[in-house]
């Protein structure tokens, strides 16, 4: 657990928690606020469809519910 990484903090604000996706968001090079504040300005279908694109190539296999839950994190997170 990484209480002040700034990558931990936002998966631990989605609900429910994503934080079973903290090295998968490392390994697709996801490793700073700035790069969360990037990603938030995407169009919602782009977000989505490049998110569950991001954790399939880590060999993650997301859910709906969990690429909604990351989708609503962004915008709660940043007013996307």
């Amino acid at each position: 657990m990484r209480p002040n990484d700034p990558i931990y903090l936002f998966l631990a604000a989605c609900q429910p928690s994503m934080t079973h996706y903290l090295v998968a968001f490392d390994e697709m090079g996801c490793r700073t606020e700035e790069d969360l504040y990037a990603m938030s300005t995407w169009p919602p279908q782009d977000l989505r469809e490049e998110l569950r694109t991001l954790l399939v190539s880590t060999g993650c296999v997301p859910s709906g519910l969990e690429l909604s839950a990351l989708c609503i994190g962004f915008k709660r997170c940043f007013g996307a």
